[in-house]
């Protein structure tokens, strides 16, 4: 069965904090685990939020926020990106989803979102954790740069993240 998404709701998030632990234990993503994981999937600056579900059991979730912290941490006098950005955040499927096309979905649900608002679309992920740069590509989604990432691993390294534009 193909998982239905739908904007989440409150009383989704303990299921989605339980589907981000599977995700985490599965893939080390987040790649290091939040003191607050119902704060993680809810920061002051989401726009929409949707979650992918099983029947009852929620399967996967994104976030669409707004893209100006991003915008920032990776723009400069050689990546020039415009005002009006979305960012896609917090985005993960369970193991039990994968290969169901869920993760395309919740992404093109996000851009779908962001151009009804007039806004385009950047991410980030971090470099060498899963196959998140790897998806991305594989769905257009164009390469811009590389920067240390503003945070470190539980082990103390600044992990590297590397940023994308939407595809068209």
């Amino acid at each position: 069965m193909t998982p239905e998404i739908r904007r989440r709701r409150d009383g989704d998030l303990p299921s989605c904090v339980d589907a981000m632990r599977l995700v985490h234990e599965a893939d080390g993503y987040p790649a290091r685990w939040p003191e607050d994981a119902t704060g993680f999937l809810t920061p002051s600056d989401v726009l929409d939020a949707w979650v992918a579900v099983d029947g009852e059991a929620v399967v996967g979730q994104v976030l669409l926020r707004d893209g100006k912290h991003e915008r920032d941490e990776c723009a400069d006098e050689e990546v020039d990106l415009p005002d009006g950005l979305a960012s896609i955040s917090r985005l993960f499927v369970t193991p039990a989803a994968r290969g169901t096309g869920t993760a395309a979905r919740l992404v093109g649900t996000c851009v779908a979102e962001a151009r009804r608002r007039g806004l385009g679309v950047i991410l980030s992920v971090v470099e060498g954790v899963g196959d998140a740069s790897g998806f991305y590509e594989r769905l257009g989604w164009r390469f811009i740069t590389t920067r240390p990432a503003e945070w470190r691993l539980p082990n103390g390294d600044i992990p590297t993240m590397r940023y994308y534009r939407q595809p068209g």
